[in-house]
């Protein structure tokens, strides 16, 4: 018996909703921005470099916007 991916991974709905998400982070992220907020995107692999790389990366965030 083989196995078969979901047909739901293929949708282009999926792409749509993606996509749709995707330009509304955006645009709250630049609501943000213009309200004087600095903002940062984590994403998870950053989280498993490590605790003392994710403070690193923060910190450099923020220095570099002074």
């Amino acid at each position: 018996m083989a196995l078969e991916m979901p047909s739901s991974l293929f949708e282009p709905e999926m792409h749509q909703s993606d996509a749709r998400n995707r330009d509304r982070d955006k645009k709250n992220e630049q609501a943000l921005i213009d309200d004087g907020w600095l903002v940062m995107t984590i994403r998870e692999c950053e989280l498993k470099e490590g605790l003392a790389r994710f403070v690193e990366l923060v910190r450099g965030t923020i220095e570099g916007r002074r």
